[in-house]
């Protein structure tokens, strides 16, 4: 029965991709399936038919017991390129930093040419966007060899998912990162999730979160100023930024959800009168 289900999801995979890369310039590919390699070979390959804009998030673990290079390479320059990765012996680790690093990362035109060593156990985690020119190729390798291993690449016609959630004095809002949205792969990751905030009233906005599914962080843009905060344990909330809105002026919190991190992290967004907010601050 298992292999007959990872036959269907197979088949399924092998339509989708076909269907994209003829009927869509644009989508997102999701890599992580299997998670942890156990022998060497070819785990992605693609041969763009045309102009197209993609963005990969791939997360692996080396599941040999030897060192093991991993590469990612392009046989053209890819404009618009913009990339992010780290490894690391924690999961949630090469997951936050390559998440950061793709943040903070300025694109530019390149040819894609990424290599790592990795220690047994170590995990890998990575973020690729840009503009891939067609006829152009794509080979994610695991070790020396040129054997094409059995891997299971999702796809999305889109990589950015817009939130809008409204906010009063009396009524906070909230959003469940990592929740199932429709067209996205479950728990969201390597995804732009924009959470657009009107406020029905001047004051201070407090952006806070409470990891749900184990110890987890955000990390988001506002304004192009990037937040990340420190790992938190599950099932508490803490506060993250607290700002200055003016009402019906929407404020807009880019969220990406990061590899090796267990999902949902809830989002609360709550809006306090300055009145209130100066009262409390002199009484502390």
């Amino acid at each position: 029965m298992a292999l007959f289900t990872k036959f269907l999801l197979s088949i399924k995979a092998l339509l989708t991709a076909l269907y994209l890369y003829h009927a869509s310039s644009t989508h997102f590919v999701y890599l992580n399936t299997p998670e942890t390699i156990k022998k060497p070979g070819i785990i992605y390959k693609n041969n763009y038919k045309q102009n197209t804009r993609v963005r990969y998030f791939y997360h692996y673990k080396n599941g040999t017991d030897k060192k093991q290079s991993f590469t990612i390479n392009t046989s053209k320059t890819v404009k618009n390129l913009k990339k992010g990765s780290y490894s690391d012996q924690s999961p949630e680790k090469a997951g936050t930093i390559a998440t950061k690093n793709f943040m903070y990362a300025k694109p530019l035109d390149a040819i894609l040419n990424c290599s790592s060593v990795l220690d047994p156990s170590e995990t890998i985690s990575g973020i690729i966007e840009g503009d891939f020119q067609k006829s152009d190729s794509i080979v994610y390798k695991f070790g020396s060899s040129n054997e094409t291993m059995s891997s299971l690449p999702f796809y999305q016609n889109k990589y950015y998912f817009e939130i809008d959630k409204e906010v009063d004095y009396d009524i906070p809002s909230s959003f469940r990162l990592g929740d199932p949205i429709p067209l996205a792969i479950k728990g969201q990751y390597g995804n732009d999730i924009v959470v657009v905030i009107n406020p029905k009233k001047s004051g201070i906005l407090k952006v806070s979160f409470s990891p749900r599914g184990g110890a987890g962080l955000i990390i988001f843009e506002n304004k192009g100023k990037i937040f990340i905060t420190n790992m938190k344990p599950a099932g508490k909330k803490f506060d993250s930024v607290v700002m200055y809105v003016e009402k019906d002026k929407k404020e807009s919190f880019k969220f990406i959800p990061i590899g090796g991190l267990n999902y949902p992290i809830e989002l609360h967004f709550s809006l306090h009168s300055l009145i209130t907010s100066e009262t409390n601050l002199l009484s502390q």
